[in-house]
């Protein structure tokens, strides 16, 4: 005669089911393990240490979204809540826009960043969707001075022009020298028309001793230019 199975075991068959019991229970998903143990090293604003950091972290996270999808990340950070600094940062450095979106949908974002400004490490990227998007999520709160520093020493154009079309930074004789340490003579060419320094010599002598032979050539163009307008 055929007998129906034990209740207990038609739920533990229904995948949907049993993922849905397990929802309340205590314990770590089998595919969190590998991330059990990521450290959360971001803990000074020395953007020289940002690529090494966010590198580190993209080698655990990457293949666990790839294989699990960006759906899973609020389980994640429920059931290891130490990580949620560390997905957010590493979201927003990599311009992982739905990642933030579902984190700021259960979390203050402005209290799960405790170690650095979310706009900050948005402008150092040079992301001007990540960074619109947080400003609306934080506000001008969550950026300090670094934001405009860190995105003209790596050359960020477009950002520093969002930033100064929409006063969100100032630039000033200090962010030409920048650019010039750096050699981003596109930018250059942006502030130069913004500032006007009392003399572009010493941002060639910045360039020359850094051997960025690129904007001291545009500098002493340009200087040439300025003195026959005179």
């Amino acid at each position: 005669m055929y007998r129906l199975p034990h209740v207990t075991r038609q739920v533990l068959q229904v995948p949907d089911l049993l993922r849905c019991m397990m929802q309340f229970r205590q314990g770590l998903h089998i595919d969190m393990f590998p991330l059990r143990y990521l450290a959360m090293p971001l803990t000074t604003n020395s953007a020289d240490l940002f690529p090494s950091e966010f590198a580190n972290m993209d080698l655990a996270l990457s293949p666990w979204y790839f294989q699990h999808g960006f759906g899973r990340v609020l389980r994640l950070v429920e059931c290891i809540p130490r990580l949620l600094p560390l997905v957010l940062y590493h979201a927003v450095y990599h311009g992982i826009v739905p990642v933030v979106q579902l984190l700021a949908s259960a979390y203050d974002l402005r209290l799960a960043s405790a170690h650095h400004h979310l706009l900050d490490i948005a402008a150092f990227t040079g992301s001007v969707d990540m960074f619109t998007y947080l400003l609306g999520v934080v506000g001008p709160a969550g950026m300090s001075s670094y934001a405009s520093e860190w995105a003209v020493e790596n050359g960020h154009l477009v950002m520093v022009q969002y930033l100064n079309e929409h006063r969100l930074a100032s630039f000033d004789a200090q962010s030409v020298l920048l650019a010039a340490q750096w050699d981003h003579v596109e930018l250059l060419r942006y502030l130069l028309d913004l500032v006007k320094p009392a003399s572009v010599e010493e941002a060639i002598a910045i360039a020359a001793s850094q051997g960025r032979k690129r904007a001291v050539q545009f500098l002493m163009s340009r200087r040439s230019s300025d003195v026959e307008m005179t």
